[in-house]
């Protein structure tokens, strides 16, 4: 009886295993002739493949002939029991044949592989027989499959570990398609979100087309993006301040203010998806108000596959229609078919805010980071310009809690600020300190009970100096453990940086150090981490306000 696919399959891995070790140990210990022991393991699974390619062409005669043999038994005359038999024994015969070329297929990857692995560089007649590591794809060249590691990382194809994004002597910043047959735009502030493992969706003010609002729709690849030809958001009108988040479903929304002063803010609701083709599309609806008097940039969080939480600076009106107090406020947004419902509207803060910013801490919470601005300062009170509150979604509400931290409180003038997760329950909180001239990160402790925030020791200092653009992103701890990284663009600079902060086992940031990662001077910068760990930017250069994007790996962020 011949031997079953499977079990030959499993043969062959055993001896092709053992073929390299024995080889492996030979050059390892130095044994036997140097000339025969290098090409020992390749040698000797090449003589195990042609044996059992052999042996697989035997098989498949054997086969035939049995199907000949049983098809000519079952058309003569024979009982209904030993035709019902024969019939049975046929379909057997034929599933052997599928699960036999399906073997043979994976011998052949398995060969090609771990021929490539070896060294035999070149030799795999297609992608379809030749199976790559993680991080990398296949490529033809020349006739033969090859494996290429992907952007970002470097190996030889079957092994990829993290690398530099930008090689030496080369920039890898590229320009965001332009809006057709108009002039160049000239970006004035813009806002990337990531979402559903690739997506992409980049928001952006254009003061050459009268601050008009644009979305870019694109699709994250191995090797770069692809982009879909911006689209208006904003109905014809100014969109200040846009900031854009996207859902698992591949649902946007879009938040702005219509007046570089004060205006009233607005959400628009999207969705990017692919077309025919598999290129990226965005489709996107009217705009909704949310609410009047707004002069402050907004913050937007994902709390659920449809629902999104809008932090913003809001005011009171009386019964007379009067402003009163302004305040910070939270609206819980719900995206279901085709209509944008606002679920309530909660206060995070009694007293005016400003420099809004927020971080996911779970499925369904988050924390606020904001410059708390009391009408009237009581004496003996505290500064409240580096505040953050922690908030939940439970059922159809917002649960604020009623503890605020409130760091440095002996200082003013706290300005720009960003917030990102660090590990669970720990997250970094990055801002400008203006009388001092330096920008600094504080890491916070979250209690997973109480959710009281506690700060880890004493604020680091990232860089000294005074910032125009100021934000945080929430990075993958990678092997030398978690850290903070933190990206501005300083006074007076001639390119934009990165603060990057190891935090130790304590929680605290230490060991804090700048890297460049834009070859020129930022007006406005917005970054993302990708799935496979990568960061993109979108960023607009202070002098010709055109926008551009590029990628850093974790090996840029080591060096």
């Amino acid at each position: 009886m011949a031997l079953r696919p499977t079990m030959w399959l499993w043969l062959l891995a055993q001896l092709a295993s053992g073929a390299a070790i024995r080889g492996a140990l030979l050059l390892r210990d130095g044994r036997g002739r140097l000339g025969e022991d290098v090409y020992y393991p390749v040698t000797e699974l090449d003589r195990l493949k042609t044996s059992m390619t052999m042996y697989e062409e035997n098989s498949k005669l054997r086969w035939a002939q049995d199907r000949a043999a049983l098809e000519s038994a079952a058309s003569g005359t024979v009982s209904e029991s030993d035709r019902a038999f024969l019939e049975k024994a046929a379909i057997s015969n034929e599933e052997d044949l599928q699960e036999a070329r399906s073997v043979e297929g994976k011998m052949l990857t398995f060969y090609h592989t771990l021929r490539t692995a070896l060294g035999s560089v070149g030799t795999a007649p297609s992608c379809q027989v030749l199976q790559c590591g993680e991080h990398a794809e296949c490529e033809m060249h020349n006739g033969f499959a090859a494996c290429k590691c992907s952007q970002c990382y470097q190996g030889d194809g079957l092994a990829c570990l993290p690398g530099p994004c930008v090689p030496a002597g080369h920039s890898a910043v590229l320009t965001l398609p332009g809006k057709t047959g108009e002039e160049p735009s000239d970006i004035a502030e813009v806002h990337v979100a990531v979402f559903a493992r690739d997506h992409v969706a980049v928001v952006a003010r254009d003061m050459s087309a009268e601050n008009q609002g644009f979305l870019w729709a694109g699709f994250a690849t191995a090797d770069g993006m692809v982009w879909d030809a911006p689209q208006a958001f904003s109905s014809g009108a100014e969109a200040v301040g846009p900031v854009v988040v996207g859902l698992s479903s591949g649902r946007i929304l879009i938040a702005y203010r219509d007046h570089t002063d004060v205006g009233i803010s607005h959400l628009v609701r999207g969705r990017v998806k692919a077309d025919a083709h598999g290129a990226p599309r965005a489709e996107i609806r009217s705009p909704v108000p949310l609410a009047k008097e707004q002069a402050q940039r907004m913050a937007l969080v994902p709390l659920s596959p449809s629902r999104i939480a809008c932090l913003f600076s809001a005011r009171s009106v009386n019964p007379s229609g009067e402003l009163g107090r302004a305040f910070g406020a939270a609206a819980l947004v719900e995206l279901v078919d085709e209509e944008t419902r606002i679920l309530g509207k909660f206060r995070f803060a009694d007293m005016p805010v400003e420099h809004i910013a927020a971080t996911a801490l779970g499925p369904t919470s988050l924390v606020v980071a904001f410059r708390g601005l009391p009408d009237i300062a009581q004496e003996g009170s505290t500064s409240k310009e580096l505040s953050a509150t922690w908030i939940e979604m439970l059922d159809d509400e917002l649960v604020v809690d009623t503890h605020a931290l409130e760091l440095e409180p002996d200082r003013q003038e706290m300005m720009g600020r960003g917030v990102a997760l660090i590990s669970q329950n720990v997250f970094a909180y990055s801002y400008e300190s203006s009388t001092e001239k330096q920008l600094k990160i504080a890491t916070i402790h979250v209690d997973p009970n109480t959710h009281r925030m506690t700060p880890v020791g004493e604020p680091a200092v990232i860089s000294q100096g005074s910032a125009e653009v100021i934000q945080a992103i929430s990075v993958p701890s990678g092997p030398l453990g978690p850290r903070s990284f933190t990206y501005f663009q300083k006074h007076g600079a001639k390119y934009g940086a990165a603060g990057i902060c190891r935090v130790a086992t304590s929680g605290r940031a230490q060991d804090c150090k700048s890297i460049p990662f834009a070859d020129a001077a930022l007006r406005t910068a917005s970054g993302e981490r990708l799935m496979d760990g990568r960061l993109l930017f979108v960023y607009a250069d202070a002098g010709s306000g055109r926008p551009y994007y590029q990628f850093l790996g974790a090996q840029d962020m080591l060096q």
